[in-house]
């Protein structure tokens, strides 16, 4: 039984949406964490249509739960925040390997820093190649610290989120994850409001866990990237959300002439980027 009493209890929150081909490896590596008082695994499944769920038969203690459609990342992590029961609470990418001791060494992380309240580890590629694990907000500051050379640090950067680590009691009084980022864009959403408290963000730079990621630049998923800034921009920024927006929107319309998404692609990607709508589910093709 665990307690939110306990110190180095932890939830750890898993979302997929056919991700059958690495949950086991992911599954495992939780399952294997040590130093923790206890540790609750929720799987949310997205309505998949692959073999995800039999995945977890491996570990039958991990809890499963399915939606009949795909939800998105975030409000299926808002589905997992309102049953957990660890003190901390665990974002775990389904394609991720962590080492036994992460969550462990995260905890301590933000116990020894009394301003941070979400923190996160380096990520590393299967190849080991280093992947962007703190990133420049796309505000003006932040584009201009970046065209500058400066290194995005945790009162100026947003957490990558592969893996992240909160308590989950101040995620619930942050009302957890923006639900109107489909998928993307929620980590910056989260780094930003946490941020805004007047609290800290903690990369864990002598820490690392691998990350496969997604090489593959759909047209479904720039459109989701570059919606997902003006969306923040909207929200937390709106002075900048055009100066940001227009040459977001030219980089779209090169990329479309490059890839030949004709007018009514190119057209219909950008209405999709400039929308203040909630973001809406996968679309292969312009």
């Amino acid at each position: 039984m665990l307690s939110t009493d306990d110190d180095s209890s932890v939830t750890a929150v898993v979302v997929g949406f056919n991700h059958a081909h690495c949950l086991g490896r992911c599954f495992d590596s939780l399952m294997g964490q040590r130093q923790l008082s206890s540790l609750e695994v929720l799987y949310v499944d997205n309505a998949s249509s692959d073999s995800s769920v039999a995945m977890t038969s491996w570990h039958p203690e991990i809890q499963v739960l399915r939606n009949s459609e795909n939800l998105g990342f975030a409000r299926a992590v808002n589905q997992a925040l309102s049953r957990a029961r660890g003190r901390y609470l665990a974002l775990v990418n389904p394609d991720t390997a962590l080492d036994p001791l992460t969550l462990r060494r995260l905890i301590d992380a933000i116990r020894a820093r009394p301003a941070v309240a979400l923190a996160a580890p380096r990520l590393l590629g299967e190849d080991g190649r280093e992947q962007p694990s703190l990133s420049h907000y796309p505000t003006l500051a932040g584009q201009l610290r970046r065209l500058l050379g400066r290194r995005p640090d945790g009162a100026t950067g947003w957490l990558v989120g592969a893996m992240l680590l909160a308590e989950t009691e101040l995620l619930r009084r942050m009302g957890g994850l923006d639900a109107s980022y489909f998928v993307y864009g929620e980590d910056m959403d989260l780094s930003h409001r946490v941020q805004r408290r007047g609290l800290r963000l903690h990369l864990a730079r002598d820490h690392h866990i691998t990350h496969t990621g997604n090489p593959r630049w759909t047209w479904d998923r720039h459109a989701r990237v570059y919606g997902a800034y003006l969306r923040f921009l909207g929200r937390h920024f709106p002075l900048q959300r055009w100066a940001v927006g227009l040459p977001v929107s030219a980089l779209w319309i090169l990329r479309g002439l490059r890839t030949g998404a004709g007018p009514a692609g190119l057209s219909r990607g950008l209405r999709r980027i400039w929308s203040k709508e909630p973001d809406l589910p996968p679309e292969d093709r312009p």
